[in-house]
């Protein structure tokens, strides 16, 4: 690629920072309306990926649109630096390969500094990497989610929690995972589609002969844990007697499933003695299959309702399986819920690495050992069937281990008690789009449970938690509490310092020892808006700008960022943290398919700013898809923003060049604009009105923070001015009086500063350099683009004349497609043109004439229909009413002969005196094709013209150097001699002989030329 905007883009870097533009930009918003922007922290746990680079470019636009609108914009940038992302990748370094090790090779202390170094390591990259793609943010202040201050915001939070009764001890069944060894929430879990074998169980029932419960599971190793089996109260279930290898047995099973069952998966024929209602069914006593293996199991035999069936509405259905579940409350939430309402406890003994502490299943893991729980069953001859069973499977979000359940005693907050009341602020809340965010969200928050925010691990900030023997808790809200209750200085809260901190305990005096756990790594990020204007220390700071004005986040943050500020926002304040959200999708290949290295379709964003720059990232990404939706990112596409782009680069070149043969003075130019702006041209008149149009489209468009429409609207104005208005000037621009020549430089110059401006939060690189480059010739007192207002808009809009444009361009594309059809060049003069269904006046007549080389132009409004149709016949009714025909066609009025539309006549008519037909959306029109010989020889004149030029190019030779010029052929273009000098810059003209300096052969459409010159 020839060109590209890389080393401009690095010229303007270095102008930003000698200059010190960004703190000029900040410096002269201070003080003003206030923009509340919080910066969605990305973890700190390895280099930008291309989806924190297109969400940067989103928010780097608006943030620098809001300053130009006049408002002082906070934009601390933020990071997370907390949790098992920075864990993971740190036990990695240090080949770490259990939990246990931490504490046993590495040291608690030593661990904890190591993850610090790692995310500070990782964050000045980062850092880099953003500021090298052109976002303005403050970089060197970042908020950051280990700092003393920070911490001390989120424990303010939980002891209002605590104050108010939203936050509890409890122990209950949670996901766990079994490597990272901790309880993981709903939001840390992602699914994977993965394949194991299902059974089908027989639970023996009590008391009764052969008679067995069929339950069935996809989790064979929580079968030692079970205390119960579910049925649903309505269902009807049925006693079947079925024919086994072993003799006659007596199952029972939901009517709905016995024949898939029975006959289909266990192969049986079977008899159905009973029909039982589910309700009935309760009570009755069963063994649970190793009840005889393990005493601990048989110590459950106490509990009322342990080894019978109970009823569940909610977790018992017949998509799958027997209808009859097995229930092991310690191993399933769902399982844990219907077990407490019958008073069964969570029973599950395994250990934080999921393992079976004793016999006789010692050493086995869970999940992971699930065969050898199967093969178990089969020795007991308990296995009805074994069946594969795809189906999606939780597994930890960072080290994507599939998760297990145990049951621990872990710290909650009680947001389920302020869902209604979140509900009803997310009213209140824009989200874009709405179609997608409100309603996502209002239905995360309707089914939201309590949030289990203790985590079992050292990289976190510490649950500001102290016990004391007696079991009395103190919550500690902030550092300066916890150094006045025990007398020490705390410089840092992080678990190696807190777990050594005691103090007496308020109540009764004796010593209070922190609870070891860590948060839940989403609680920090959630309590951003609080912590980031340090809510504790300056609570007068946090009134002036809360709450927050906008955030953008991508849309699996429904269940992370949103619900986790939402949540600690409600706790603090009893009110929602933001006014306005943009949620955009995820970015995938061209195919659609998330990208990932094994696919080998992962893109890097550096790959794309060395190929094309930062500018053509942003400007394709930022108005890449409508917000929600993924963007599959296309090279292809890119490449088209790119090309466009360099449109727009050759524009402002044209207006320098143009500038530097005129060097009229433009100063005030937008006030000669507006006084002159009746007297000129109508394709002056409409570039002008549609370049303001735009800017008041774009503006609304980013007030509206439908950030992905401005690049669209921006760049239809500057295609606009590039590829209409200066093709319609293009002859005026050459060969136009001084007068003409002054209109034209002085409306590109004003619509070109105006979309520059506009374009300057999307692309500012690029924006800076035109801006630098025409800055002197528009008297421009502004040091950079970006300290520039958002432009006004001058004009009250003619909609009507912009409407009235669209046609205009339609009728010349389609007597342009009319040339292509008939290989005639547009400098092959059109006899006449005729347009049906649209008046225009003559003013737009003689524009369209000179665009595509038309020499006479009717336009008749006849209020026809489009639709296009020659039919067989129509000449016998055009018979004898030509005439009538004609005069009505011209005279613009609507008429029928019989059933026909005069349209339909008006098209046999033309077509047959030789004219070529085009519809367009409420009308068509008719272009002569005839050739007249005075036309031909125009043809073969402007033909000519353009080798001369091509051959003026050749020789080096500059705009206003003359030539002497020689013209041998078979024509006699004596007629267009003179505009033959004025075009090719010719002193004198001969049409005969030669010269011997530039001399070329050629021929036009068989016409022999001979055509030579010397310079002057």
């Amino acid at each position: 690629m020839a060109f590209n905007f890389v080393p401009i883009e690095e010229e303007i870097r270095k102008f930003w920072e000698e200059n010190k533009v960004y703190s000029k930009v900040k410096e002269k918003t201070k003080g003003l309306k206030k923009f509340f922007y919080l910066d969605g922290p990305p973890y700190t746990n390895g280099a930008i990926h291309i989806g924190h680079a297109w969400g940067k470019a989103l928010r780097d636009s608006i943030l620098r649109y809001k300053r130009m609108r006049g408002f002082d914009a906070f934009d601390t940038p933020g990071f997370d630096m907390h949790g098992l992302p920075i864990e993971v990748e740190v036990e990695k370094e240090l080949g770490i390969k259990t939990k246990k090790e931490i504490e046993t090779k590495i040291g608690v202390e030593n661990f904890i500094q190591t993850c610090k170094k790692f995310a500070l390591k990782n964050m000045y990259p980062m850092i880099e990497e953003f500021k090298y793609m052109g976002v303005w943010m403050d970089w060197e202040n970042p908020y950051m989610t280990i700092t003393k201050e920070y911490i001390e915001n989120l424990w303010f939070i939980l002891k209002k929690a605590h104050e108010n009764g939203l936050m509890y001890r409890e122990k209950a069944t949670m996901t766990w995972c079994p490597r990272c060894e901790t309880a993981l929430a709903k939001h840390e879990l992602e699914y994977q589609t993965l394949t194991d074998n299902s059974i089908y169980v027989k639970f023996p029932i009590r008391n009764k002969k052969n008679e067995y419960l069929i339950i069935w599971t996809t989790t064979p190793w929580t079968l030692p844990f079970n205390l119960a089996v579910m049925v649903h109260p309505d269902f009807e279930y049925i006693k079947a007697k079925v024919k086994t290898e072993r003799g006659e047995e007596i199952w029972y099973i939901a009517e709905a499933m016995s024949t898939g069952v029975i006959n289909a998966v266990a192969g049986y024929k079977f008899e159905v003695l009973e029909k039982i209602k589910g309700k009935d069914l309760e009570g009755l006593h069963y063994y649970p299959p190793f009840y005889d293996d393990w005493d601990e199991v048989k110590e459950h035999d106490k509990h009322e309702w342990a080894f019978k069936v109970i009823l569940s509405e909610e977790y018992v259905d017949l998509s799958a399986g027997s209808g009859l579940v097995h229930c092991a409350p310690g191993c399933g939430k769902e399982d844990f819920e219907v077990g407490r309402s019958y008073g069964l406890p969570a029973f599950n003994v395994i250990d934080e690495s999921g393992t079976f502490p004793h016999e006789p299943f010692k050493g086995l893991k869970a999940k992971l050992d699930d065969p050898i729980f199967i093969e178990k069953l089969k020795q007991k001859r308990l296995i009805v069937a074994e069946v594969p069973i795809e189906h999606e499977y939780a597994t930890c979000w960072r080290c994507k281990t599939p998760i297990v359940f145990r049951a621990t005693e872990q710290w909650y907050l009680n947001v389920t008690e302020l869902k209604e009341k979140a509900v009803e602020e997310n009213e209140s809340i824009k989200w874009i789009p709405e179609w997608a965010g409100k309603k996502a969200f209002k239905s995360w928050l309707q089914n939201l449970q309590d949030w289990c925010i203790s985590r079992q691990r050292y990289w976190g900030t510490p649950l500001p938690i102290w016990i004391c023997e007696n079991d009395h808790v103190h919550v500690v809200g902030s550092a300066k509490e916890l150094e006045k209750l025990s007398g020490q200085k705390v410089d840092d809260l992080h678990k190696h310092t807190l777990d050594k901190i005691t103090f007496k305990c308020p109540k009764c005096k004796k010593p209070m020892h922190r609870v070891a756990d860590v948060l839940d790594v989403w609680l920090d990020s959630g309590g951003a808006p609080f912590a980031v204007l340090d809510y504790v220390n300056n609570r007068e700071e946090f009134e002036k700008w809360f709450p927050i004005d906008f955030i953008l986040e991508g849309k699996d943050q429904i269940r992370g960022w949103f619900n986790s500020l939402m949540n600690m926002s409600m706790i603090a304040i009893g009110k929602a943290p933001y006014k306005a959200v943009y949620m955009h999708g995820m970015i995938q290949d061209a195919l659609g398919r998330k990208m990932s290295k094994s696919l080998k379709n992962y893109i890097t964003p550096q790959e794309v700013w060395d190929k094309w720059g930062v500018d053509v990232f942003r400007y394709y990404t930022i108005g890449g898809t409508y917000p929600g939706e993924n963007l599959n990112y296309n090279f292809k596409d890119v490449e088209v923003k790119f090309k466009n782009l360099q449109v727009y680069w050759n524009l402002h070149k044209w207006l320098l060049q143009f500038y530097e043969q005129l060097k009229i003075d433009l100063k005030n130019n937008e006030m000669w604009i507006q006084e002159n702006f009746d007297n000129l041209s109508v394709e002056s008149r409409y570039i002008i009105m549609y370049v303001n149009n735009s800017i008041k489209e774009a503006m609304n468009a980013f007030d509206n923070y439908l950030l992905n429409d401005t690049p669209w609207i921006l760049e239809k104005a500057y295609l606009e001015l590039s590829k209409f208005y200066i093709q319609a000037i293009r002859e005026k621009s050459a060969f136009g009086s001084e007068k003409e020549k002054e209109e034209i430089l002085r409306v590109v110059s004003y619509c070109t500063d105006k979309i520059n401006t506009a374009l300057a939060p999307i692309i500012p690189f690029i924006t800076e350099k035109v801006y630098q480059n025409l800055k002197q010739i528009l008297h421009r007192e502004e040091f950079s683009v970006h300290l520039r207002d958002w432009p006004n808009v001058e004009f009250e809009i003619d909609e009507m004349m912009i409407k009235e444009f669209e046609k205009v361009k339609k009728v010349i594309q389609l007597i342009q497609r009319i040339r292509d059809n008939i290989r005639r060049g547009v400098r092959w003069p059109i006899k006449e043109v005729i347009v049906f269904g649209h008046e225009f006046d003559d003013e737009i007549k003689e524009l369209i004439k000179n665009m595509v080389n038309v020499k006479k132009i009717k336009s008749l409004d006849l209020n026809i229909k489009p639709k296009l149709a020659v039919k067989k016949g129509y000449e016998e009714l055009v018979k004898g009413k030509e005439n009538e025909i004609i005069n009505a066609l011209l005279e613009g009025k609507a008429m029928k002969i019989g059933e026909t539309n005069i349209k339909d006549i008006a098209e046999l008519k033309y077509q047959k005196e030789g004219y070529e037909i085009e519809a367009f959306e409420s009308g068509y029109v008719a272009v002569n094709l005839e050739m007249p010989a005075e036309l031909e020889k125009e043809g073969y004149a402007r033909e000519l013209m353009r080798r001369i030029q091509d051959m003026r190019k050749k020789a080096g030779l500059k705009k206003l150097d003359k030539i002497k010029l020689a013209i041998e052929c078979d024509l006699d273009l004596k007629d267009f001699e003179n505009e033959i000098k004025i075009k090719t810059g010719v002193e004198s003209l001969k049409w005969q002989g030669t010269y011997d300096e530039h001399k070329k052969e050629f021929k036009i459409k068989e016409k022999k030329f001979v055509v030579s010159f010397k310079k002057s």
